[in-house]
């Protein structure tokens, strides 16, 4: 849907595609540090949180 800001006449549709598009990439993003995770070995606690703070980091930006 295609909205029309009323005092500007400008449309919202090619700042909402880019924020989706950002949205997207940053989860991808995220889904990589996951599996890097995932990958990890058990006992290389530095790297899990490493990945783990990333992981965070990179949420609490999306959230905002």
């Amino acid at each position: 849907m295609n909205t029309q800001n009323k005092e500007s006449g400008s449309t919202d549709a090619p700042a909402t595609a880019d924020a989706i598009a950002l949205l997207k990439a940053d989860h991808r993003a995220v889904e990589k540090l996951f599996d890097a995770f995932e990958k990890a070995a058990d006992g290389d606690l530095d790297a899990k949180g490493t990945l783990a703070r990333r992981a965070c980091e990179e949420l609490r930006f999306d959230c905002r």
